[in-house]
Formats: C-alpha cells, sequence, structure tokens
C-alpha cells in the first residue's frame, strides 16, 4: 500500500520542483529584463550627458576665440595700417594711386572708386616696412604715403565720416562737405558732429568703441519749474527731469580685411526670407522703402549682412528722433524721458532702418538731421521692457504686454522687432549694440551671431571715493 503513496509523492515532487526552476528562470528574465533597461537608460542618460558637456565646451571655447578675436581687433586698431600702393591701376604707381585717392591740391577725388582703393590695406607686418624700416610697427605712426592715415591718438568713440563721393543725391551724408567744413577742416559753428578729416569709415577713427552714454536730454521743451500736479499738464513739477535721447555712437567691428559685419535682422540671418538687397531708390530714401515679398509665416524680413563697411550706421547726430509718421512728434514720452516704439509700429520702425542700413540712404538721414529734421533717423536707445515709454500715472509703467522678456520671442511683439535689429550687452534693460554675425562658423557649422559693445572704463569716475555726503554742508557733492 505504501509503493503507491511513495510514487505519487515523488512525483509531485518532481512536479514541485519544476515549477520552482521555472519561477526562477521567469525572476532571472525579470531581473535581466530590469537591468537591461536601468543599463539602457543610464547609457542614454550618460550620453546626453556627453553630448550637453561637448557643446558646453565648444560654446566656451568658441567664446574664448571670439573674445580673443575682440581684443586682437582692438590692439591693432592702435597701429596704423598703410595703404597699399601697389593697387592704383595697370601701372601700379604710387602717383597713379594718389590720383586716384587724393587729387590735385589735397582735394577728395571724384566717384566711388576711391573708398574701395583705400580699402586695400596692408598687413601690420609686412615686408615692405620691414624693409625700410628694419623694425616692427609702433603706436602712433603715420601711413608714409598717406599722412592722413594713422593710428587713432585719443579714445573717444568717433568714425571718420566717408569723404565725397559721387551719387543719387550729390554728396556724402547728402551736402557738400566744403561748405560745412572750415578750410582747416574744423566743424562750423552751429553744426555739431560734422568734423571729417580725410580718409573713410575706420581710417584714423575708433569706431569700434561705444558711448558711455547716451546723449542728455530733457522731459519737455520747456524750463517749466510749475508746482501743477495735474496729470495731463505736462508741465507739472517734476517734469522737466535729466533724461537719455539716444546714443551717439555704438561699437562696430567692421573694417577692410575682416569679416565682422552687422546683422540686419537676426530672424533671418541669411537673408532667405528677406527683400533684394539693393540699393535704395531715390522715392524710397525720400520716401518708404518697398518691403519686398512677404515670408511663409505672413512676416516681413530684412537680414543679410551688411557688407558694405563704409556705412557710418554705428554713428549718430546729436539730435533727437523724431517720428516720420506724426511729423514733429519725439520718439520719446515727454512725461516719462523714455524712448517709445514708434506710433507707425513695425512699418515705421523697419523703414527706418532699411534707410539707415543703406548708403545713400544714411547719407539722406544724416543730411536732414542736420538741417533739424530727425524723421528719417531711427532711434538707439530703448527700454525694452517699456516699449511705449509710458509711466505709473499713465499706464503700467513698464512690463505690459510686448513688453516682456518672453515677448521677445514672440512674432508682431514690439519687443520681437527691436530685439531683431537691436541688443542689450550688459544686461541693464536699455539696447547698447547691434548684433554682429562673427567670423568663421560655430560648433556644428553653425552661424554665430553676438553683441558687441566696447567702452573705456578709464572714461568713468568713481564718485563714492570723491567726497561724503553732509545734508548741512551744500558744498558735498
Amino acid at each position: 500500500m505504501s509503493r503507491p503513496f511513495n510514487q505519487h509523492a515523488r512525483s509531485v515532487s518532481r512536479s514541485s520542483r519544476r515549477g520552482s526552476a521555472l519561477i526562477l528562470v521567469a525572476g532571472v528574465l525579470v531581473l535581466l529584463v530590469i537591468i537591461a533597461a536601468a543599463y539602457i537608460n543610464s547609457s542614454h542618460g550618460i550620453r546626453k550627458t556627453v553630448v550637453a558637456q561637448r557643446q558646453t565646451a565648444n560654446t566656451d571655447a568658441a567664446a574664448e576665440l571670439i573674445a580673443a578675436d575682440i581684443a586682437r581687433e582692438i590692439s591693432e586698431a592702435l597701429f596704423v595700417r598703410e595703404i597699399d600702393t601697389n593697387t592704383g591701376g595697370s601701372g601700379g604707381a604710387q602717383a597713379n594711386l594718389q590720383s586716384l585717392l587724393w587729387s590735385g591740391g589735397g582735394g577728395v577725388a571724384n566717384g566711388y572708386s576711391n573708398r574701395f582703393l583705400e580699402d586695400r590695406r596692408l598687413p601690420l607686418i609686412n615686408t615692405h616696412w620691414m624693409e625700410d624700416m628694419g623694425r616692427l610697427p609702433r603706436r602712433y605712426e603715420v601711413d608714409r604715403n598717406f599722412s592722413w592715415n594713422y593710428a587713432p591718438w585719443e579714445v573717444s568713440p568717433r568714425t571718420n565720416w566717408p569723404d565725397v563721393g559721387g551719387g543719387g543725391h550729390g554728396f556724402w551724408h547728402g551736402f557738400n562737405e566744403a561748405d560745412l567744413t572750415n578750410n582747416d577742416g574744423t566743424q562750423p559753428e552751429g553744426i555739431p558732429g560734422i568734423v571729417n578729416p580725410p580718409g573713410q569709415p575706420g581710417t584714423s577713427d575708433t569706431r569700434w568703441l561705444r558711448d558711455l552714454e547716451p546723449y542728455r536730454a530733457s522731459t519737455t521743451y520747456l524750463n517749466d519749474v510749475s508746482t501743477d500736479n495735474n496729470v495731463n499738464n505736462f508741465s507739472r513739477r517734476g517734469a522737466n527731469l535729466d533724461t537719455f535721447s539716444h546714443y551717439g555712437h555704438l561699437s562696430n567691428l567692421a573694417r577692410p580685411g575682416n569679416d565682422w559685419r552687422i546683422c540686419r535682422d537676426i530672424a533671418d540671418v541669411t537673408g532667405v526670407w528677406s527683400r533684394e538687397h539693393r540699393a535704395l531708390e531715390d522715392s524710397e530714401i525720400t520716401g518708404l522703402p518697398v518691403y519686398g515679398t512677404i515670408a511663409p509665416d505672413g512676416y516681413n524680413y530684412f537680414g543679410g549682412l551688411l557688407r558694405d563697411h563704409h556705412v557710418p550706421v554705428e554713428q549718430w547726430l546729436p539730435y533727437a528722433p523724431m517720428s516720420y509718421f506724426q511729423s514733429g512728434s519725439l520718439l520719446r514720452n515727454l512725461r516719462s524721458g523714455t524712448s517709445m516704439f514708434p506710433p507707425g509700429g513695425a512699418e515705421e520702425f523697419w523703414a527706418s532702418w532699411i534707410r539707415w542700413f543703406d548708403y545713400e540712404g544714411n547719407a539722406y538721414a544724416q543730411q536732414m538731421a542736420a538741417l533739424g529734421n530727425t524723421s528719417f533717423v531711427p532711434q538707439n536707445f530703448y527700454d525694452l521692457s517699456n516699449l511705449d515709454g509710458d509711466d505709473a500715472l499713465t499706464g503700467e509703467g513698464g512690463g505690459e504686454l510686448q513688453e516682456r522678456p518672453g515677448d521677445e520671442f514672440r512674432k508682431g511683439t514690439a519687443r520681437w522687432h527691436v530685439g531683431r535689429v537691436l541688443t542689450d550687452t550688459d544686461g541693464d534693460g536699455f539696447t547698447d549694440s547691434f548684433w554682429f554675425h562673427v567670423p568663421g562658423s560655430g560648433t556644428e557649422g553653425t552661424m554665430q551671431v553676438v553683441s558687441v559693445s566696447i567702452t573705456d572704463n578709464a572714461g568713468r569716475v568713481n564718485a563714492n571715493v570723491a567726497t561724503q555726503f553732509s545734508r548741512a554742508d551744500d558744498h558735498s557733492l
């Protein structure tokens, strides 16, 4: 009777062992799946980390190269780059080049060819210099063939205005410089900012510098210190405050021999969606430029690089910009003193910049500004958080719709338009620089766009060390 029972017991024991083995195998498989999943996730995370680290390293390396290139541009600008006298025509004679660059009696040669001949510069260290001088170039030296070509002697933001050249508007910056410049080259009384020594932009100047601060201005035209607190009265107490108008000079690294160029619209760096890049017609210069075709997203773009470095787009005369659409209206709130987006919206904003980036358009805008009409001149100093220029009495005083940081990436907003051509380099919230295309390519062959603003720290004053404040002493700072 026990044998069948033992056989049954052995059978049950074998079955239970097989079940345990299956459970064990299943558990091992599950464990392997978990390990594999953890390994894959870990590998994926490591790969992402490696990619991020590589991109960070590449970005840091690119930033270092850009900083080094800017530093080199500044240091080399302190030495004269001689004009190549072997490019003056078929004969290559120096006299031929001089006749083209600087004709009879020291006057400027007619036509546009002179500015391109002047672009032909020798390297700072070249065989001609070493053979003739037997040493390296030194600071404050002068071109041996053209005494008006020299390294800048003062650290003052200034661009040499283009010399006289033919064109639809007669002379550069729209007027005859001979009528606006004294015989000794000094500026005539009543027209500041028109001093124009010989040479083209980038010659004997510091076009790479930016003003320490914008031009100062008043919030009203009147010297009114009324105590009237009526919010509808521009002359109420405190209305005549000191404020800023616009920068007289921004940094521009463009010059013959380098590839630093201003990017006219970073929303279309290559210009593939932009209007045809051509010289403006007279009707567009004196009126509204033609926008061109609309991009697939329904907006207009005005990109491409500003290849013509002879246009002094970084320099403004000391006259506050006015609206083209509202004649005589300043692009600045008379109460808050804050610059504001043009009342004509995007159309007026971009019309002024298209004209400003054009060789003859810029000339015409500068001419009209010198004659008292600044409605063709774009504004360059914006509070990005208060583009409508309001204050707490007339609005929210900033930070409203179209003025928030995120609005810079929302198409159609005022901040999106401003941020496409101007930017803030020092983080104070005010625009102070163009966008620049960096020479060469970035990581993975991409185009690099940066903002550059170079100031002279030695020109600043630390008022904290002057004296200490005392209420009872009106002689204190």
